[in-house]
């Protein structure tokens, strides 16, 4: 039977191996992606910075979107 602890570091291992597209990215902050682009521009946001795959597609790691949301207290919970 796995621990609380346990299940927490399996959901933490699957968020590091996951790519968020900045589409889903603003989906999962409830934002467009202007507003994305603007927080990555900011450097008072300290906003995670995205992994380049090309000249044209970037994308970020979903752990380092969840822990940045959770230092700043937002609440990436699903709407009901």
């Amino acid at each position: 039977m796995a621990t609380l602890d346990d299940e927490i570091r399996e959901k933490q291992e699957a968020a590091k191996a996951n790519k968020v597209r900045p589409k889903e990215a603003a989906d999962l902050f409830r934002v467009t992606r202007v507003t994305l682009y603007n927080w990555m521009n900011d450097p008072d946001a300290e906003f995670p910075k995205p992994v380049r795959h090309n000249r044209r597609h970037i994308y970020w790691i979903e752990f380092d979107l969840r822990q940045w949301a959770e230092r700043k207290g937002y609440d990436l919970s699903p709407l009901h």
